[in-house]
């Protein structure tokens, strides 16, 4: 009757060593979870077929949004303007 006990014990001792679950993330994991990675597929102009995959964290994302809409306005508003027809 003593073997099993002997051999349940250190299971029984590691189970309760061991956490079940993290009390608070790290903020490593943290920044992680709120900036997540994001890939996304573009087609190459002229092929059907072939693509490249780009990733980026979220908040690379929507710089470069903003960067792509400044410079959209730029353009249209500097546009030069032609009087004669």
């Amino acid at each position: 009757m003593l073997l099993p006990i002997a051999l349940v014990a250190p299971l029984l001792l590691a189970a309760e060593a061991t956490p079940a679950a993290p009390a608070a993330a790290t903020p490593a994991v943290a920044a992680k979870e709120i900036n997540p990675l994001v890939c996304q597929r573009f087609t190459e102009t002229g092929s059907l077929l072939k693509s490249k995959k780009v990733c980026m964290r979220k908040s690379e994302w929507e710089a470069q949004r903003q960067e792509n809409r400044q410079m959209i306005d730029r353009s249209q508003t500097q546009m030069p303007m032609n009087s004669g027809g």
